[in-house]
């Protein structure tokens, strides 16, 4: 080999290490954490020269989270090369607990991601989920600007019964109806899109405790869209940054 072709190889090798330095406020990487944490224990990270990304699956496959932050903003975002790291989100907190507001994190490609002056160790991702989110064509959308009162509402409805229904009615109003051996609750909460011809009711029972974990951490300004006995999107967009779930239906029995 020429001296020429070392040099080659030495700039190759060079530019496939990670060289990464990235400066925020703690806030912004915790929400990846916060929103996957109630639904696996490990997930990967993957750090892009255009900004964060995740996807997790919950292990009996019920909910499936997919998330990303642009670069645009990150108050220092330096990322030679796209990696994709494993981390622990039962540790993930310490160093994050630590931060008063801003942190810094640098990875050279070692076993450990450097949060300020705490030293992570990241998991082996061998074995770890690669889901892929489905494209499902959904009659319904709602936009709406009251999570609040939607997150208040699912907490009502955990006291009478461990799923709900969604409803679409004929005049596009939708509701969230639940009821249980003694209590019954049915309240709106806003005016649907109708995205394809369908049939009314449109109709879906999903579980209390995962839509709880979903909304517990989304900002008030959310998109949902399901439809009859499918699985049903909640979707949270903001200006260069995304987080959409999508929870399983549950089937009721005949």
């Amino acid at each position: 080999m020429t001296k020429k072709e070392k040099e080659k190889k030495n700039e190759k090798s060079n530019s496939d290490t990670p060289n990464i330095k990235i400066i925020c406020d703690k806030s912004l990487v915790n929400k990846f954490f916060s929103r996957a944490s109630p639904f696996v224990d490990e997930m990967p990270l993957e750090i892009k020269k255009e900004g964060l990304y995740t996807r997790i699956v919950e292990n009996s496959h019920v909910t499936l989270y997919e998330g990303f932050i642009s670069k645009k903003l990150f108050d220092k975002y330096n990322v030679n090369v796209d990696t994709k790291i494993g981390i622990d989100l039962n540790r993930i907190g310490l160093p994050l607990s630590l931060a008063e507001d801003k942190i810094t994190m640098t990875y050279d490609g070692g076993s450990r991601l450097n949060v300020d002056r705490y030293k992570h160790g990241l998991i082996d991702m061998t074995g770890m989920p690669e889901p892929k989110m489905p494209e499902l064509n959904s009659s319904v959308e709602l936009k709406t600007e009251k999570t609040d009162h939607i997150k208040k509402i699912i907490r009502v409805a955990s006291k009478i019964s461990d799923h709900f229904a969604i409803i679409t009615d004929k005049d596009k109003k939708v509701w969230i109806h639940v009821e249980g051996d003694t209590d019954e609750l049915k309240e709106p909460i806003g005016t649907a899109k109708i995205l394809h011809k369908t049939e009314y009711p449109v109709r879906a029972l999903y579980s209390v405790d995962f839509i709880s974990n979903v909304l517990k951490d989304l900002s008030d300004e959310i998109i949902i869209r399901y439809d009859t006995d499918n699985p049903i999107y909640i979707i949270e967009v903001k200006e260069d940054e995304k987080h959409t779930f999508l929870v399983a239906p549950r089937i009721e029995s005949e």
